[in-house]
Order: C-alpha cells, then structure tokens, then sequence
C-alpha cells in the first residue's frame, strides 16, 4: 500500500468528509455538525514496536516492555480530543 499513490485511488474521499487533504503527517478528513468540525486522521494498517528501550534515557517503568504490534486493518482516529462543543460526542 503505497499512501501517497492508492488512499483516494478512486479520487473520492469518504463520503462523509466535508474537507479532505494530505499534509506531512498523512491524510486527514474533517466533518462538521452544527457548525462545529472535527478532523479525523487516517491510522494504516501496519506492524511497529511498541515501547521504548530499557537502556533510554529517562524512561519510566510504564513504557515498557518493547512489543511488536499490528494493526490489521487501517481506521479513522479524531485528530483531537472530542470537546462539548461537538454534539455527536455525547452520544459516544
């Protein structure tokens, strides 16, 4: 999966996004409800090391031990912390 050339292969981005685009942290697509808008980033589908090295410098005990995880299927994640504002919060 090559981000770059094949997430919108189509040329249509998700149905549901009102603002779409790709900036140096990947894509992103925003929805807006009652005049409040939440951007959403793009999570792919991939497998990385989780937790940080014994041997790192200020390391607390929660971070570790290191881990290989997989993420098997890409998904949407709110690029912030959902405020009241945005009503549709309230019903998560």
């Amino acid at each position: 999966f090559d981000i770059d050339r094949d997430f919108w292969s189509d040329g249509e981005p998700p149905v549901w996004a009102s603002e779409w685009g790709m900036d140096e942290f990947g894509p992103w697509a925003a929805f807006s409800v009652g005049g409040t808008t939440q951007r959403m980033r793009w999570i792919a589908a991939e497998s990385f090391t989780m937790g940080s090295p014994e041997t790192e410098p200020g390391r607390d005990s929660d971070e570790g031990p290191q881990h290989q995880v997989t993420i098997s299927r890409g998904f949407w994640m709110f690029e912030t912390q959902c405020t009241q504002e945005f009503p549709e919060c309230s019903r998560l």
